[in-house]
């Protein structure tokens, strides 16, 4: 059993649990009869509770033991907050989610490509070989299963550049995670001293939305958005390509 379907199951054994309780609750505080276990008091009664801890005994009459029954309330109430949360967990677990892959942002990159003359690639899982940066870790990759999707490749501003999704297992969870990676190149850049000015101030001039983290491994700037901005509009990639794009020719400029 997955996790995702054992989180499920426990989401609904909680909701049924929660209304069991409401109903429960509502029949005691409701009930006029006074109640002592399973037998319904007469007027003469008196109802004796023993502790089995203390032993120690209590004794009340019929109006005491129905005032008790007002209890149900309070069980009610705390089986109806049950119920919600539960029904709420249920609920957003059946939603469809923004970063699952299968909803699929193709389409308008493909468009974007065209518009643009850039390449597109629905997968291509080589354009990550010897890169590790950010979500792109060897944990996740032997995780698995993982993959790079809906893939722009060209060049802007002078600077060959990438866009892809890397999806990607979550740690805990059989769901995936969907990054929206930026792979921009600096060729000719030693990587030292590319590294140097990155980390000297480079990075946080350039760290902001659409990109909101970004990193540096040999030649090459990569900038990393997780979540579902794969599924927003193409200017949002654009305008993260403009962040990166910026990032290596405020490099070249200030380092020639």
């Amino acid at each position: 059993m997955s996790t995702d379907t054992r989180r499920q199951v426990g989401a609904t054994l909680w909701l049924l649990g929660g209304l069991a309780a409401v109903c429960f609750g509502l029949s005691t505080a409701s009930s006029e009869n006074a109640m002592c276990g399973d037998k319904v008091m007469e007027p003469d009664d008196v109802c004796v509770t023993i502790d089995r801890d203390t032993g120690e005994s209590d004794r009340s009459d019929q109006d005491e033991q129905r005032e008790s029954n007002k209890v149900g309330y309070l069980i009610a109430v705390a089986g109806g907050l049950v119920a919600v949360g539960s029904g709420v967990s249920l609920f957003r677990q059946s939603r469809p989610r923004q970063g699952d892959p299968d909803a699929g942002s193709g389409p308008d990159r493909a468009l974007l490509a065209v518009q643009r003359g850039w390449q597109f690639r629905p997968s291509d899982p080589a354009m990550i070989a010897g890169l590790e940066v950010g979500p792109i870790s060897a944990e996740r990759l032997a995780r698995g299963p993982w993959d790079v999707r809906d893939v722009l490749i060209g060049e802007h501003n002078g600077f060959r550049f990438a866009i892809f999704d890397f999806c990607s297992r979550y740690r805990w969870s059989d769901r995936i995670s969907v990054d929206v990676v930026w792979i921009v190149y600096v060729p000719g850049a030693d990587p030292a001293r590319l590294a140097a000015w990155f980390d000297g101030g480079g990075k946080q001039r350039f760290t902001r939305k659409p990109v909101i983290a970004s990193y540096v491994t040999g030649n090459v700037l990569c900038g990393v958005r997780g979540g579902s901005l794969g599924r927003r509009p193409a200017e949002a990639l654009v305008a993260g390509l403009e962040q990166m794009t910026g990032m290596a020719a405020a490099f070249r400029s200030e380092t020639a």
